[in-house]
């Protein structure tokens, strides 16, 4: 499990983006590492990013399994 060691301030977070990340982290709390990795480059986020480049966050609303159909939508 990784843990960080600052807590993050809301000032750098919108209410959505802390709520996607506890998001994730409920959804693979259960996941190894390589769990994570294997299904993380099943995902259009890394199979449509080049290599070297940042993956960008928006698509973390498109992270197969975690979101019903229309849930982040609204």
């Amino acid at each position: 499990m990784i843990i960080s060691k600052v807590s993050i301030k809301n000032k750098y977070l919108s209410e959505q983006e802390l709520l996607i990340i506890n998001k994730v982290k409920e959804y693979f709390k259960d996941f190894s590492d390589q769990e994570i990795s294997d299904y993380s480059h099943k995902e259009d986020a890394y199979i449509k990013t080049n290599m070297n480049e940042l993956i960008s966050y928006d698509y973390a609303l498109d992270i197969k399994g975690i979101y019903d159909k229309d849930e982040h939508k609204a």
